[in-house]
C-alpha cells in the first residue's frame, strides 16, 4: 500500500525528465499504482499472525475475540467483522490499536459504526473501541473511514 505522497515520488524519481528510464524503474511505479487501485485485503483474528503489512496491537484480552477485515483503496480504508466477548463480564473499551500510520484515520476525526448488538464501534486515530458488549454477546459492524493523504 503506498499512500498518494510516496506514489508521487514514485513517479517523479523514476520517470524524471531528460532520464534514461529502466523498463524496471517503469514497472516499479505502475506495481505501485496497481498495487493502490487493487489492494490487498488483510484479516485480523484474534491469536493469528498478522500480515506484514498491517501491524496491530491489542490489549490483554484473551477472552474478547474478533475477525476484522481491511481493505485499503487510496485514503479510504473499509473494515467489517465482529466482536466476540468471553470476559465473563460487560465489557466496554479498546478493541485493538492499528499501529500501521497509514491505517490510521485522518487527523483530529473520529468515525462511529452501529453494531448488530445495538452498540457503537468507534474508531479514533489508531484505536478501535467498542462501546458495551455484554458476556457471550458477538457484535458484528461494517465501517468506512478516510485516512490522511
Amino acid at each position: 500500500m503506498s499512500t498518494k505522497t510516496i506514489i508521487q515520488t514514485l513517479i517523479n524519481t523514476n520517470l524524471a525528465d531528460s532520464s534514461t528510464i529502466l523498463a524496471s524503474e517503469h514497472r516499479e511505479v505502475e506495481i505501485a499504482l496497481l498495487n493502490e487501485l487493487f489492494p490487498t485485503e488483510y484479516r485480523e483474528l484474534h491469536e493469528q499472525g498478522l500480515p506484514d503489512e498491517l501491524e496491530i496491537t491489542t490489549p490483554e484480552l484473551s477472552n474478547l475475540f474478533y475477525d476484522i477485515s481491511f481493505v485499503k483503496r487510496g485514503n479510504t480504508v473499509y473494515i467489517n467483522g465482529y466482536v466476540r466477548n468471553k470476559t465473563g463480564a460487560i465489557f466496554s473499551g479498546k478493541v485493538l490499536n492499528i499501529d500501521t500510520t497509514e491505517y490510521n484515520t485522518k487527523t483530529d476525526r473520529q468515525y462511529f459504526a452501529s453494531c448488530s448488538n445495538g452498540t457503537n464501534l468507534e474508531i479514533q486515530n489508531s484505536n478501535i473501541l467498542i462501546t458495551e458488549i455484554a458476556n457471550n454477546e458477538q457484535a458484528y459492524f461494517s465501517l468506512t473511514y478516510q485516512t490522511n493523504d
